[in-house]
C-alpha cells in the first residue's frame, strides 16, 4: 500500500529508465558469471554469503565451501533466461500495484519465492552444499554460528519501537 502511490506516479520513461537499468544489470550479471572467472567468483559469493549468516568460518570450511560451489552445475543461458522472466514478473507485479491492484501485484511478488524450472538444479546444488558445510560443523563452530544469530536477534530487539 505505501509502494502503490510512488508507483502510480512514474511516467513512462521512469519505467523505461527501470527497465534500462535491469537490462544493465543483467549484462553485468551475465559478465560476471561468464567462464573460469565466473566459477570463482561464484565461490567467493558463496562463501562470503555463508559467513554472513553463519559468522566467521575456519579455513577449512571456506574451503569446502568454495570447492563445492566451483563444482555446481551452472547453465548461464539458461539462468539468464531465469533471470529475466523473474525481473518481468517483479516489474508486471509493480505494474499491478501501480494500477491499484495490490492484491495481484502481492500475489506475483510472493509467485517470485518458488524456483523456475531452470533455477532448481542449480537451488538443489547449492542447498545440498549449505547442508554439507552446516552438518559439518563442529560444537565449537556451531556455538560461534549460535552467537552471530543471538547476536543479531538482540540488535533486532534494540531497533525495536517501544510499545506506546
Amino acid at each position: 500500500p505505501l509502494a502503490a502511490p510512488v508507483l502510480a506516479d512514474l511516467r513512462p520513461e521512469q519505467w523505461q529508465h527501470l527497465q534500462k537499468k535491469i537490462d544493465e544489470k543483467n549484462a553485468e550479471w551475465r559478465e560476471r558469471n561468464a567462464g573460469r572467472d565466473g566459477t570463482v567468483e561464484r565461490s567467493k559469493r558463496y562463501v562470503t554469503t555463508l559467513e554472513r549468516w553463519l559468522g566467521d568460518l575456519d579455513r577449512s570450511t571456506r574451503r569446502q565451501a568454495r570447492t563445492q560451489a566451483e563444482g555446481w552445475h551452472f547453465d548461464l543461458a539458461a539462468l539468464s533466461q531465469a533471470r529475466g522472466v523473474r525481473e518481468a514478473r517483479t516489474l508486471e507485479a509493480l505494474r499491478a500495484w501501480s494500477r491499484q491492484d495490490l492484491a495481484g501485484g502481492t500475489a506475483g511478488l510472493m509467485k517470485l519465492s518458488q524456483p523456475l524450472p531452470a533455477e532448481q538444479a542449480y537451488r538443489d546444488e547449492l542447498m545440498a552444499s549449505l547442508l554439507t558445510v552446516l552438518n559439518g560443523l563442529d560444537a565449537t563452530q556451531r556455538e560461534r554460528v549460535r552467537r552471530h544469530w543471538a547476536d543479531w536477534s538482540n540488535q533486532l530487539r534494540a531497533l525495536q519501537l517501544p510499545s506506546s
